[in-house]
């Protein structure tokens, strides 16, 4: 806590009497001329933050080492009483999964378990180098992505960053880049040149790494800016600080699992099984019978590309897996960008924490390792927010005036550009991304220099449409609906009524639902009984509210509330449509975390955190969160072939997945040239033959065929058309 000495100091600079991050430069000025004040040991240190100097807005203070006051100590001890209330009715709250503290207790009375989980087999035998080949694939393709983003990141986004700030946002530029490059490639329908289409993206990744190596740093200065105040990763830090190391078994897991072959439903009929069939057709076309695959799949695109330039017969098949183990990274990169926008908004050890706050959480390795898309449409959000904080930053360092961090807009090309790349991922980064960024960059505009605003705006909108717009104008050009299969009522497209009619009621808001029973049940579900919650981010998201920095903490609440009543009311409020804002959520732990800059606090919050984590890894390292067989051969898990084994237990305490299609596997092995006809299956994705299906909010493919005719008649149709089976 501050004295009010410190107080005084912090608004003689300017820091603490302006708005959310809005630097007085006035101020700024006249204190550059005033004497140096004495050195407190309580007040805010260049060492202790991320770029050796407290942002606008945060009030962390170094490591004190007296003792703490009174007031503090009720204050630690009221949070703690809590703590262990929220902690009982947590732990004895029945899920999904059972009830937690039972689920816990077993899993810590059995370790033995969890060979079982990694190996999927008693026999515990491993196989560490099996997935060395789609390791091996996931590290080209970033490195690839890497390099086209620091290519162009070195002529659009010249800020003052760190080294892994810099890393982040190449990544972020190459992984959209490359999405919206392979979306083109479709469109042209050129997929059938294969490795000729490697060239251009190749070149431009070594061009990239060429420029980066050339500068000798990451994280340069652009011209005609100051000097760093400090290098982050050399200033002295407290010992705690480096908690982050905690996302360490965690990434590894997560990267590990994402890697096994697919077996959730939805991944098989549309995240895979789309760029399946357009990399097999040579080119993008509308998918009359599967309405997913003309959603926006920019995440998808990654396995697509993989598809390229894995050579052989099962390119397909190596390229998805690739791909699949690409999405789970972005999980891993979002725990990165966590710890730089925590470090630089609240400082390191806030950083740090909410890091390991939000990567131990279940709920980010079940959604990784399955292969879905919302930890994408995450990491792009933390990356618009990290370049409007650099933004920001400029213009805190900036010596003359705010306005002058205005003058050139390319920053806010990319701005645009990752919000643009997060609705490239899922419709729903619509109102949760593009338009929270556009609001946002049109408030700092208008008080900063309202002079400038149509321009920025105009790069901003510009930076959006080359990151999402092409999926839009896939729409519209082959539908003629832009947001096809959504507004249907707006923009007229080939969908019946009925179908249309179908669809509402499957992911429309539920209307037999009163809103505020369904606030009451959400709230709690999120809060307390969801099945992959962590008990840790509820407890310092609550201390985050009283936290310092409570001006920049409530706008970020705000925008939690605003993306909160939108999915209430207007999504049909399946709980894993939240989860690209639990970053956000994590932001807040993390200034929680930093309560009290005290040097017992941090301990304090480090052994909570210590069993916090321990018992989130125990869930996630399980079979409850999904296939964990991180272990297992590949061959193994491969559902194409009859040999696929699931789990297997001998007294029935491992639920299997269940994932495997007998059927399919004995056409692909006793029937490789046959064409088929499905009906009541479309989920395909493992089929190495020809299919014919369509999802239950399409016309019916095989009614189509049977209605209306006699069974002569049918034979006689399907043999016509070379259909060998049903």
């Amino acid at each position: 806590m501050h004295n009010r000495k410190n107080r005084t100091a912090w608004a003689r600079n300017g820091f603490e009497t302006q708005p959310f991050f809005i630097l007085n430069c006035r101020k700024a000025r006249v204190a550059k001329k005033r004497k140096p004040a004495k050195k407190n040991p309580a007040a805010p240190v260049n060492g202790d933050t991320f770029l050796g100097k407290a942002p606008a807005g945060a009030v962390e203070v170094s490591s004190r080492e007296g003792r703490l006051t009174w007031g503090e100590w009720i204050g630690a001890g009221v949070f703690l009483f809590a703590l262990g209330i929220y902690l009982l009715f947590f732990l004895f709250q029945k899920t999904e999964i059972g009830e937690r503290f039972g689920v816990g207790l077993a899993l810590l009375m059995n370790p033995d378990f969890y060979w079982l989980f990694w190996t999927g087999s008693p026999d515990g035998k491993i196989y560490p180098l099996d997935r060395f080949p789609v390791l091996v694939g996931v590290v080209f393709h970033l490195s690839l992505c890497g390099g086209i983003g620091y290519w162009v990141n070195s002529f659009l986004l010249r800020l003052r960053t760190t080294p892994l700030e810099s890393t982040l946002l190449a990544m972020a530029t190459g992984l959209g880049s490359l999405s919206a490059y392979t979306v083109l490639l479709g469109w042209m329908h050129l997929y059938s040149l294969k490795y000729l289409l490697l060239v251009p993206p190749f070149v431009f990744s070594c061009l990239g790494f060429y420029r980066l190596a050339r500068k000798g740093a990451l994280g340069r200065v652009p011209r005609g800016g100051g000097q760093l105040s400090e290098d982050p990763l050399q200033a002295r830090q407290h010992w705690t600080n480096w908690i982050a190391l905690g996302n360490l078994p965690f990434a590894i897991l997560i990267l590990l699992a994402s890697s096994n072959p697919p077996w959730e439903f939805d991944v098989r009929e549309y995240h895979l099984q789309v760029p399946k069939e357009w990399y097999q057709t040579g080119g993008i076309t509308w998918l009359r019978h599967n309405i997913y695959g003309n959603m926006p799949l920019g995440t998808e695109m990654h396995a697509l590309f993989a598809m390229l330039y894995v050579p052989g017969k099962d390119d397909w098949w190596w390229g998805a897996l690739i791909g699949k183990t690409v999405s789970g990274t972005f999980s891993i990169l979002s725990a990165a960008s966590i710890y730089c926008l925590g470090a630089r908004l609240f400082g390191r050890f806030a950083g740090s924490t909410a890091s390991v706050v939000y990567l131990s959480t279940p709920w980010v390795t079940a959604n990784s390792i399955v292969g879905y898309n919302e930890a994408a449409v995450g990491f792009f959000l933390l990356m618009s927010l990290l370049t409007l904080v650099l933004i920001f930053w400029e213009c805190r360092n900036s010596a003359t005036s705010f306005s002058f961090c205005f003058q050139s807009v390319r920053p806010f090309l990319m701005t645009g550009f990752f919000a643009g790349a997060s609705v490239a991922c899922k419709y729903t980064a619509v109102p949760f991304v593009a338009l929270p960024v556009l609001g946002f960059t049109l408030l700092m505009v208008l008080l900063g220099n309202r002079a400038r605003t149509a321009v920025i705006l105009t790069f901003l909108l510009i930076g959006m449409a080359l990151g999402g717009g092409v999926w839009f104008s896939k729409n519209l050009f082959l539908t003629g609906n832009p947001t096809y299969p959504l507004l249907e009522s707006v923009f007229d497209s080939e969908r019946t009524d009925a179908q249309e009619e179908q669809w509402a009621k499957a992911h429309g808001t539920p209307e037999n639902v009163a809103a505020v029973s369904a606030l009451q049940e959400k709230a709690g579900s999120l809060l307390v009984s969801y099945k992959w919650l962590s008990p840790l981010v509820f407890p310092f998201f609550l201390l985050g509210l009283f936290s310092n920095s409570r001006r920049l903490v409530w706008s970020l609440c705000l925008y939690l509330l605003s993306v909160f009543l939108v999915w209430l009311m207007a999504t049909h409020r399946l709980e894993r449509f939240l989860l690209p804002v639990l970053p956000v959520v994590c932001l807040v732990c993390g200034a929680g975390c930093c309560w009290l800059q005290h040097r017992h606090w941090k301990l304090i919050v480090f052994f909570v955190l210590l069993p916090g984590v321990g018992f989130n890894w125990m869930l996630s390292s399980s079979r409850l969160v999904g296939d964990v067989r991180i272990f297992s051969r590949l061959a193994d898990l491969d559902c194409r072939s009859l040999n696929a084994s699931d789990f297997y237990h001998p007294q029935g305490l491992v639920v299997p997945l269940n994932h495997r299609v007998p059927e399919i596997a004995w056409l692909n092995q006793e029937r490789p040239q046959a064409k088929v006809l499905f009906f009541g299956e479309c989920r395909p994705f493992e089929a190495e033959f020809d299919v014919i299906y369509n999802t239950c909010f399409d016309p019916c493919e095989t009614s189509r065929r049977l209605t209306g005719k006699t069974p002569e008649k049918i034979r006689q149709s399907l043999k016509e058309e070379g259909i060998t089976h049903l």
